[in-house]
């Protein structure tokens, strides 16, 4: 995609754009870490599950632009992996980052709800 801009190998403008259109989503994850070390000393247990929660997700996402961005451009260039190994290596990827996203939402939905007081009931 910018590889007539940059004079880029076009590998290299594959992994680019694919970083690019992560970026923001990369970003949001570094500012959720940011966030938890600074509340690290006020509310520790929900810090680290924030800080987990985040960095497992951010990790995956940048294992996504290894995948999209590096391996798979690779893979397809001059038939250096068969069809068939590339749709097994995608659909093993599909089945496992999306185990550990839903492994890094649930860190971030038990951080929101640890540390809370129990309801005090009426009766």
């Amino acid at each position: 995609m910018f590889s007539h801009l940059f004079d880029l190998p076009s590998w290299w403008a594959i992994f680019v754009s694919t970083l690019l259109g992560q970026l923001p989503r990369l970003l949001v994850k570094l500012a959720g870490m940011l966030v938890a070390m600074w509340f690290w000393r006020s509310v520790p247990r929900t810090a680290r599950l924030v800080l987990a929660g985040c960095l497992l997700m951010f990790l995956v996402n940048l294992f996504e632009v290894g995948i999209f961005g590096m391996w798979l451009p690779w893979a397809q260039s001059n038939n250096r992996a068969s069809d068939e190994m590339i749709m097994h290596v995608m659909g093993l990827w599909s089945f496992v980052g999306q185990l550990l996203d839903g492994c890094a939402t649930g860190l971030l939905v038990w951080a929101a709800f640890s540390g809370r007081a129990r309801a005090v009931s009426a009766s």
